[in-house]
């Protein structure tokens, strides 16, 4: 069986995430798999953005945080 490499790009903006991304897709072409961020998951499918859509508030955050963990399967219902 083959192995499956994760390969995670994190960084603030302008540093290089973009630029790595491309140099993998020359390297790895078809067998790379890009995910987007969770976040990004969740407010393209209409969860709320703060700031945009509503105002920040702990219940969001409340809201949000199992969203997220959800998407990577884990069950929030024990924490």
């Amino acid at each position: 069986m083959k192995r499956i490499r994760t390969i995670v790009l994190t960084g603030g903006p302008c540093g290089g995430k973009s630029t790595v991304l491309r140099a993998l897709r020359e390297e790895f072409g078809e067998r790379l798999v890009p995910v987007p961020e969770a976040a990004t998951v969740l407010f393209e499918g209409g969860f709320p953005v703060p700031g945009r859509d509503i105002e920040w508030s702990e219940e969001w955050q409340e809201a949000f945080q199992p969203a997220v963990l959800h998407l990577f399967g884990v069950d929030v219902t024990c924490l």
